[in-house]
């Protein structure tokens, strides 16, 4: 999946981008470095996002270490539910595929 046809789906998700210039060809920030993390895999690829404080704070009733795993609300499971959702659509992909 391109950079494009992947932040289409993101928004579609209704995950938006927030750094300009994000996912272009060549943008470190884009994930297609390969010095980055999760590019490290076997098929050399991944996905990395960066949840803001307020962001993450939303999806908990009590945003504590402990806390955390008892708290999960409706924010929470929409947002890892959009998560597995795109996971999914990209391992459907005809290019999936480790030898």
């Amino acid at each position: 999946m391109t950079a494009r046809p992947r932040r289409r789906h993101w928004c579609a998700l209704g995950i938006r981008p927030c750094l300009p210039g994000a996912g272009s060809r060549g943008d470190r920030r884009g994930g297609d470095h390969v010095g980055n993390l999760c590019n490290r895999t076997m098929l050399g690829k991944g996905g990395q996002l960066e949840l803001t404080t307020e962001l993450r704070q939303s999806m908990f009733g009590s945003f504590t270490r402990l806390g955390r795993p008892k708290s999960t609300n409706d924010t929470f499971w929409r947002f890892t539910a959009a998560c597995r959702s795109a996971i999914a659509r990209l391992e459907a992909g005809p290019d999936q595929v480790i030898l």
